[in-house]
């Protein structure tokens, strides 16, 4: 098994941890298009995408050096008018800190693998909401770096 499938697992293990202790989340199917997922998923839900990766260009005996961005979405139902501006506000900001709870795990232990691999928060896209067919969402993607070596 590839370095990057192993920060994958045991990243998600993190985070369902420490989401999941709170009530309520639901790991959504579709990472990478979170309108696709069922609106029931949308009212409080997370998930896991991979992104780009970069050669650091640092040879190790012959493994290589990946960086690798890995996106988490949470994403939560707005049950608010757009004249309830006090409680939309509230959900926006529950986001931030539903997310710090994740930043300060990663932070505190930042190896995802016995120190083999790197992980730290490199920020975050911001408020952004999500049309669902009945309802309206807001959604937050943080982004983290992940370096690890793979053998090659």
């Amino acid at each position: 098994m590839s370095q990057v499938s192993t920060a994958y697992d045991n990243f998600l293990t993190r985070v369902d941890a420490v989401l999941t202790g709170a009530a309520g989340w639901i790991k959504l199917p579709f990472a990478y298009d979170i309108e696709k997922n069922p609106e029931i998923y949308l009212r409080q839900g997370y998930a896991l995408g991979i992104g780009a990766g970069v050669n650091t260009k640092r040879v190790l005996s012959s493994t290589l050096s990946i960086s690798r961005e890995f996106t988490l979405t949470i994403v939560r139902a707005l049950d608010a008018t757009d004249l309830e501006v006090t409680l939309r506000q509230s959900l926006e900001k529950q986001l931030f800190e539903d997310i710090k709870l994740v930043i300060a795990d990663v932070e505190r232990n930042s190896t995802l693998n016995v120190g083999q691999i790197l992980c730290s928060y490199s920020g975050d896209s911001g408020i952004e909401y999500v049309d669902g067919e009945t309802s309206e969402y807001v959604q937050l993607r943080a982004n983290f770096l992940v370096e690890y070596f793979e053998t090659i």
